[in-house]
This record gives C-alpha cells, structure tokens and sequence, in this order.
C-alpha cells in the first residue's frame, strides 16, 4: 500500500500530474529527471489504473524496479503495483493494471525520449 502523503495533498487544492514510483504526487509537468530513482537509466511514464474502480493515474517507473524497462516496455508487460493514492476502499488491496506507455526515456550522455515504445497497447490480460 503506498503513502497517502496527506501532508503534500492536504496544502494543495489541484490534483496531481502524475506520480513518481514510490506514489509522490507530482504537480509539474513529468520529467525524467523528476522520477524517486536518481541513478535510473530508464524511466517511463505510465497510463494505470486501479484494478478494483478503475481511475486513472499517470505514475512513473524507472530502472531500479526493472532490470530493463527497455524489455518490459516491449513484451507489453511493466507493472507499477498499488494504486499511488487511495482511490476506493478496495484500492487499499489491490493492484493496477498498465494501459499504456505515455513516454519512455533512456539515459546516455543525457535523457532521449525514444517514441518507439510510447502509446503501447498493453495486452488485453491489463484491460
């Protein structure tokens, strides 16, 4: 289950942009850089939802929860966990499920966005 972080929200009246892996909400517009894991190679931004009421939320994963995002990202199969913020009460003890990949980013000498994988349909097992 991941922190609500009442504190953050609680101060501020506008709704997350997204959210960073370990479900910090974010309020500017997504960056790799931005992403809990500052030693990423690879980071990606993700379209989710809550298994159990089905609101969506844009989250971040990064290389440091998968050994090659690169891979996941093309075998259709990258998994954030629980849902980042408290949705329903269901949504305590459940998962969520991957829709689409929004961006994906890879670091050499700097962040490049790769568009190849951007936008993936996610099986039909994550519908």
């Amino acid at each position: 289950m991941q922190e609500r972080y009442r504190d953050i929200r609680d101060l501020i009246s506008t709704p997350p942009i997204w959210f960073d892996e370990i479900g910090v909400p974010r309020y500017a517009a997504f960056e790799p850089r931005f992403a809990s894991n500052g030693a990423a190679q690879e980071v990606a931004l993700l379209r989710i939802r809550c298994q159990a009421c089905r609101t969506q939320f844009f989250a971040a994963v990064s290389s440091g929860r998968h050994p090659s995002l690169r891979e996941a990202a093309a075998r259709g199969f990258i998994e954030y966990g629980d849902p980042p913020e408290r949705c329903c009460e269901q949504g305590r003890t459940m998962s969520t499920e991957t829709m689409d990949v929004v961006e994906f980013w890879d670091r050499g000498p700097k962040w490049r966005r790769d568009t190849a994988l951007e936008w993936q349909v996610m099986p039909d097992s994550y519908r």
